[in-house]
C-alpha cells in the first residue's frame, strides 16, 4: 500500500499450528536381562514427533533418534527413559525400570543328606543359590545319578572321586563347588 493505492497481487504464507507431542506409550522389551547383553527396546511412533530422545541407566551404551533403540547393558539396574520431540518441545517421558540379572553366586558346601546302607545310595545337597534356576552336578566314574535341582540322589560306585556342582541362570553358570568323596 502507497499513496497511489494498494497492489492488485496479495501474498500468502500458509502457516500450521504445531504442538509438544503427547508422551509416549509403553516401552516394549526385556525388564529382566544379563550384564553386557544386546537388547532391542521401541515404542510406538507418536503423532507430531519428529525425534525421540532415549536415556539409560549409567553405564549402559546405545543411542536413538527413532522411537526404536539397540542397547548394551550395564552391570546396574535402573530406568530406560525416552520422550517424543518436535520444534515446539519435548513430551513428558515414559519410563521402564530394569533389573540386570546375574550369573549365580558359587553354591556353598556340599553335604551329606541322607544315605541308604541297604539299597547304597546317597542324597548330597546344597543350599539354594538365589536367582539360579538350575544346578548341574558331576559324579565320579562309576557313581550314578542325575539331577538339575538344589540336591541329587547317587548309587555310589566302586572308586572315590570328586562330586561337583554349579549354579546356572540364564546368564551363565556359578562357580564350581566340589566334595571329596569315597565310596
Amino acid at each position: 500500500v502507497n499513496d497511489s493505492g494498494m497492489s492488485k497481487a496479495v501474498r500468502m504464507l500458509p502457516v500450521s499450528v504445531s504442538k509438544i507431542p503427547a508422551q509416549p506409550g509403553k516401552i516394549k522389551g526385556d525388564s529382566i536381562i544379563c550384564a553386557g547383553s544386546s537388547k532391542t527396546y521401541k515404542i510406538d511412533y507418536v503423532e507430531g514427533a519428529s525425534f525421540y530422545t532415549w536415556t539409560l541407566p549409567s553405564g549402559w551404551k546405545g543411542t536413538s533418534t527413532t522411537n526404536i533403540i539397540t542397547l548394551t547393558s550395564g552391570t546396574k539396574t535402573g530406568n530406560i527413559m525416552v520422550t517424543a520431540g518436535n520444534i515446539c518441545g519435548s513430551s513428558i517421558a515414559r519410563q521402564m525400570a530394569v533389573e540386570i540379572n546375574s550369573i549365580p553366586d558359587q553354591p556353598g558346601k556340599i553335604s551329606i543328606e541322607s544315605t541308604s546302607a541297604k539299597e547304597n545310595y546317597r542324597i548330597y545337597s546344597i543350599e539354594p543359590v538365589k536367582g539360579a534356576t538350575s544346578y548341574t552336578w558331576t559324579l565320579p566314574a562309576g557313581w550314578t545319578g542325575t539331577s538339575t535341582s538344589k540336591s541329587i540322589k547317587v548309587i555310589q560306585g566302586p572308586a572315590g572321586g570328586t562330586i561337583t556342582v554349579t549354579a546356572n541362570n540364564s546368564c551363565g553358570s556359578s562357580k564350581i563347588s566340589k566334595l571329596i568323596v569315597t565310596p
